[in-house]
């Protein structure tokens, strides 16, 4: 049986491994070896481009997303990633207990993932306008409570 103390250090040792997969998956050595996994003529630059590899705050989970030109090279693109990242991760740790392994199958998107600009464009306009709104009716409640002082104060002394 473990210890609590075993179990954190277990843990934080995961959470550097993902750190470590985050920063190899961002890396040219990766992109070139699924470059070459997937016969791609596309420079390791251009791959990177494509692919997002990211490790929430805290967690030892690694999240491979890629983009293509259709949902099936997206996905393979992913997959060659996977394969890759794995074998440049455990490299250098020959003969340690930590290992990089795929939790599931990549999956080819099933719809868009990107709002349209349009959409956006037209919410930020809303805002915008909702904000401008509530400005104005700050402003005129101001303005409105000055006025009554004004008439039962009349300045003091008249150039005439």
């Amino acid at each position: 049986m473990k210890s609590v103390q075993d179990a954190v250090a277990a843990d934080t040792a995961a959470q550097g491994g993902a750190r470590t997969a985050v920063y190899l998956g961002g890396s040219d050595l990766v992109a070139q070896d699924a470059a070459r996994q997937l016969g791609s003529t596309a420079s390791a630059h251009q791959l990177l481009d494509r692919v997002a590899v990211e490790s929430d705050l805290g967690s030892s989970l690694v999240v491979i997303s890629s983009t293509g030109s259709s949902p099936s090279e997206a996905k393979d693109l992913a997959d060659a990633w996977v394969r890759a990242l794995q074998r440049a991760f455990e490299a250098p740790r020959a003969g340690r207990s930590m290992t990089l392994e795929q939790l599931g199958p990549t999956t080819t998107p099933t719809r868009a993932t990107a709002r349209p600009f349009v959409l956006e464009l037209a919410a930020g306009a809303l805002g915008g306008l909702l904000v401008w709104a509530i400005l104005w009716r700050v402003g005129e409640r101001r303005r409105a409570s000055h006025r009554p002082m004004r008439r039962a104060r009349p300045a003091l002394g008249r150039v005439e």
